[in-house]
């Protein structure tokens, strides 16, 4: 793992103080990688970093909501903040960007 991908000389994780990944649903990002994965593939691939929706666990409350996260080649995460979002900010987070890019053609 390269060096900016650490926080204090320790790795980033795929949990922090309040969230962590759900590897008990979904898919892995690929052979031998932790469940998690909302898909089956990244929602970007560039340069060899790839983006991922997953399922996550607030450890408050053990409800489920959804983080954004980008891996490196070697699938080690590569951000110390997580996007943490819920399904009715991803509806409307998803309706806004349809509007942006007109995605209906009109």
């Amino acid at each position: 793992m390269a060096e900016k991908d650490r926080l204090n000389g320790i790795p980033f994780t795929c949990s922090n103080r309040r969230f962590h990944t759900n590897a008990d649903k979904g898919k892995p990002h690929g052979s031998g990688q932790t469940r998690g994965s909302v898909f089956d593939l990244p929602l970007v691939s560039s340069n060899g970093y790839t983006l991922w929706l997953e399922y996550v666990i607030d450890k408050t409350n053990a409800s489920e909501t959804f983080w954004l996260m980008w891996y490196d080649s070697a699938g080690s995460p590569t951000i110390p903040l997580s996007s943490v979002i819920s399904a009715d900010q991803m509806k409307d987070m998803t309706s806004r960007l349809a509007d942006f890019i007109k995605l209906d053609g009109k």
